[in-house]
């Protein structure tokens, strides 16, 4: 199976739309989005899964659900003929309300062979709030549920699930089985019973919902794990007597470039200088490891004697979307 790895290069996007539609507009919307779905999956490789579902209890609250390859392949199909027409129609069909969910993808794993809608298909969608102190332990419990599940299953066809950017303790989950008898089936299946027993007391809500499928397309052979990240806050101090001596300004300009190099790569997300303090600020970090932080502070030029570094891990519950806002403030 050719694979889409969690690499420096692989970060793919994953978005969640729910759309208002306008009472007599249901059959027009179907046939909108059947059109904007199949054109996307048809010629755009980049654009690797898009389905198209509405709320079965209420046929006015529909969802589509997309997976990119990465922000260029969102872009490519933002300038896409078939979503400007989508855009263009929308008016028509949709009423005001348009909510993007933005996910942190975490697992994205389906079959080799595309998936195309049949009156036996069932999907799924749904959503979990987990208890801060369990964060860790129930993505390592449902992401070994996941990956068996895909892997060992064949009729679970697809599952997709992602965390909130702006509240990652929320997990989103999308479902699609090959039928009602590989839903039955998937409940009973040692790994899944697993997950329900390991994950017991780990969730403060739930909430799913039976959806009807209008339109499922993909490219297949996706198989996508993120590598999970370590949050650190990072406090440094530069010793006072190491700006006195001559070359204290060389090394604080090579203690900028290095800044610049991980803010870059991503791995430092927020940093600055304390307003109270001399020579010193903070950085907050993430990283695959405690390893690979370690060796990402033994390139700072300040590196190992001539600043103190006190590191400490922390799990991020919730990030304020605004929080760009504060940037040199």
């Amino acid at each position: 199976m050719t694979t889409v790895q969690a690499t420096a290069h692989a970060n793919p996007v994953f978005n969640i739309f729910e759309l208002g539609v306008q009472a007599d507009k249901a059959a027009a919307y179907d046939e909108l989005s059947k059109a904007t779905v199949s054109q996307s999956i048809a010629s755009e490789p980049g654009t690797l899964a898009m389905y198209s579902v509405k709320n079965a209890e209420n046929p006015e609250l529909a969802y589509m659900i997309e997976v990119y390859a990465d922000d260029a392949a969102y872009q490519k199909h933002l300038a896409s003929p078939q979503y400007k027409a989508f855009i263009e129609q929308s008016p028509d069909v949709l009423t005001a309300h348009k909510e993007r969910i933005e996910l942190t993808p975490v697992y994205l794993g389906d079959k080799a062979a595309p998936i195309r809608l049949d009156e036996n298909t069932i999907a799924n969608f749904g959503h979990v709030t987990v208890n801060g102190k369990d964060a860790k332990a129930y993505r390592q419990i449902v992401l070994t549920e996941m990956v068996a599940s895909v892997k060992n299953e064949p009729g679970v066809l697809a599952i997709y699930a992602g965390t909130m950017k702006s509240r990652p303790e929320t997990w989103y989950f999308f479902e699609i089985y090959k039928s009602a008898e590989a839903v039955a089936q998937h409940r009973e299946a040692p790994h899944f019973k697993s997950y329900l027993e390991d994950a017991k007391g780990m969730l403060a809500d739930r909430a799913f919902s039976k959806v009807t499928p209008i339109t499922l397309m993909n490219q297949g052979k996706l198989n996508f794990i993120a590598k999970e990240h370590h949050m650190c806050f990072i406090d440094i101090k530069i010793a006072e007597e190491t700006m006195k001596q001559a070359d204290g300004q060389q090394l604080l300009a090579g203690h900028r470039q290095w800044f610049s190099k991980y803010v870059e790569q991503g791995n430092f997300l927020l940093l600055g200088p304390y307003k109270d303090i001399p020579f010193a600020g903070l950085i907050i970090a993430q990283a695959e490891s405690r390893e690979a932080l370690d060796a990402i502070l033994k390139e700072d030029a300040f590196y190992p004697d001539k600043a103190a570094y006190e590191i400490h891990e922390f799990s991020a519950n919730k990030i304020h979307p605004q929080i760009t806002d504060f940037i040199s403030k």
